[in-house]
């Protein structure tokens, strides 16, 4: 059995705006810092194991004050992972849906036939994310059973991890929500190859 604790990274200007953030590296707002510090607080007696942290500096620093709160969290590794980084928004990176509806119509229209398998010019597909997240999950799983593994990530991945460790659907990742700096804690049996949700954006 793993404990996987899944975290959303701490507010940024893009998240308030409502646009779409994907590779951009940029940092939490002040909000964002104070509220990561309180997830940490309500995380007190959780200690991981392990922690995989996108390598974008918003997840990374989520994670920091866990690290320093958590007695023996300081004794776990902190493991910079790619494959939990956000979904390649391409030439859309900072822009609302509303923005590339009334924009890029054509690209907009596409996108909503066929949100999973749409390829966002210079970016990449749902499909393609929940690919990597998946190979990446099926990797860690047998390496830390009974462990505790905290994931600090991004919403849309965040997503993808949560329908891939209860055996849904990829179309499925959608049914899911986290706000900023909050945590979902799932039970995963490696022997069932089957999750049980615990918690759900706490």
């Amino acid at each position: 059995m793993v404990d996987v604790i899944i975290v959303r990274h701490g507010q940024t200007r893009y998240n308030k705006s409502k646009a779409c953030l994907g590779r951009e590296n940029v940092a939490m707002t002040e909000t964002g810092q104070m509220d990561a510090g309180r997830l940490a607080m309500r995380m007190k007696g959780i200690y991981a194991d392990v922690i995989y942290s996108s390598p974008l500096m918003r997840a990374r620093n989520t994670a920091g004050p866990y690290l320093g709160t958590h007695g023996t969290a300081k004794h776990a590794k902190l493991v910079v992972e790619p494959a939990l980084i956000e979904r390649d928004w391409g030439e859309w990176e900072g822009m609302s849906l509303s923005k590339i509806k009334n924009t890029r119509p054509d690209e907009y229209a596409e996108f909503m036939a066929d949100w999973l398998g749409y390829v966002v010019p210079g970016g990449e597909s749902f499909s393609e994310v929940q690919e990597r997240v998946n190979a990446f999950l099926d990797r860690i799983m047998p390496e830390n059973d009974g462990k505790t593994v905290y994931l600090s990530t991004h919403l849309g991945t965040a997503r993808h991890i949560i329908s891939h460790l209860l055996g849904l659907r990829p179309e499925e990742s959608r049914l899911f929500w986290m706000d900023n700096a909050t945590y979902t804690r799932i039970e995963y049996d490696n022997k069932t190859k089957t999750g049980t949700l615990k918690c759900l954006g706490k």
